[in-house]
């Protein structure tokens, strides 16, 4: 219910925070293809997620560390979602 109201003025940009947090997988993934057919359709969307399954819908992945914003490749970024492992931003 929450997307449909945030798209009901078909806005420019998309905040969404945490968009699978409390979902099952299957439901989770439903909303991760929702969102990827928006984005595909010119709007533009910023998710925060601890969700690792997030990155194969994703153009781009941040991570942010210290204050410090930081563009780790797919599969650093990959492993620090799945294993916990600490990015070395330096």
């Amino acid at each position: 219910m929450a997307i449909a109201r945030a798209l009901v003025h078909a806005p420019e940009y998309l905040l969404a925070d945490e968009p699978t947090g409390e979902l099952d997988t299957a439901t989770g993934a439903s909303v991760l293809q929702l969102l990827r057919r928006i984005a595909d359709s010119g709007t533009s969307i910023i998710m925060a997620t601890h969700d690792p399954a997030a990155l194969e819908y994703v153009d781009r992945a941040y991570f942010v560390s210290s204050g410090t914003l930081h563009q780790p490749d797919r599969a650093e970024l990959g492993l620090w979602l799945t294993e916990g492992e600490a990015i070395d931003t330096d």
